[in-house]
C-alpha cells in the first residue's frame, strides 16, 4: 500500500526520523542507498514496516507492508511532526538552539506511538556506553525479535513485552547488559 503526505512545509525526512535509529546496524530501521528511511515495528494492529522517500521538500512518499500497515500510513503525519507547534517557543536565551531552528527548517520532532520501541533502547544505553548499547540492541533483535514484513529480509521487529520479560537473566548477560 501506498500513500503521499505533504506537509505543505519544509520537511527534513533524515533529521527528524534520524534520532530513531540506534547506530548503523540497527535491526529496526535503515536506510538505503537510495535515502529511503525503512522502520518496522510492531503496530496494534500487527507487525508492519514502512518505507518513506523525501517527494520533494516538502512531500513524502510512503509504502507499507503487513498486518500493521494502515496504522502506520495513518501515523505518517505525526511520525514527521504534523503536530509539532513552535509558534510559542522563545529560543533568545539559546543561541545554539535559535540557530539549528533557522538553519534546518525542516526539522521536527517524531511520535512513533510505540512507547516500548523508544524505552527498550533508552533504558540500554542508560546502562552501558553507546557502542555497547547499539550491539545489545542489535543482538537483542535478531535473537528475540522477529522478521519483518515486507521486501527487506534483514529487518527485525522488536520484540514485544511479554518477550522481554521471558529473556532468561543469562541471555541479558550475555548481551553485555546486567
Amino acid at each position: 500500500v501506498e500513500h503521499v503526505w505533504d506537509a505543505e512545509r519544509p520537511l527534513d525526512l533524515h533529521g527528524t526520523l534520524g534520532p530513531l535509529r540506534r547506530g548503523g546496524g540497527d535491526p529496526a530501521h535503515r536506510v538505503d542507498r537510495a535515502g529511503t528511511f525503512w522502520w518496522a515495528c510492531a503496530a496494534p494492529a500487527g507487525h508492519a514496516t514502512i518505507a518513506l522517500t523525501a517527494s520533494g521538500p516538502t512531500a513524502v512518499r510512503a509504502q507499507a507492508w503487513g498486518p500493521g500497515r494502515d496504522w502506520l500510513l495513518d501515523r505518517v503525519p505525526r511520525l514527521l511532526g504534523a503536530d509539532d507547534d513552535w509558534s510559542m517557543l522563545d529560543t533568545s536565551a539559546h543561541p545554539l538552539l535559535h540557530d539549528v531552528r533557522r538553519q534546518r527548517p525542516g526539522l521536527r520532532l517524531p511520535s512513533t506511538g510505540l512507547i516500548l520501541d523508544a524505552l527498550v533502547p533508552a533504558v540500554l544505553e542508560q546502562r552501558v556506553t553507546g557502542g555497547e548499547a547499539r550491539r545489545s540492541w542489535r543482538t537483542l533483535l535478531y535473537r528475540f525479535g522477529t522478521p519483518a514484513p515486507g521486501p527487506l529480509p534483514s529487518l527485525r521487529v522488536p520484540p514485544s513485552a511479554r518477550a522481554l520479560l521471558d529473556v532468561p537473566t543469562w541471555d541479558w548477560h550475555r548481551m553485555g547488559v546486567d
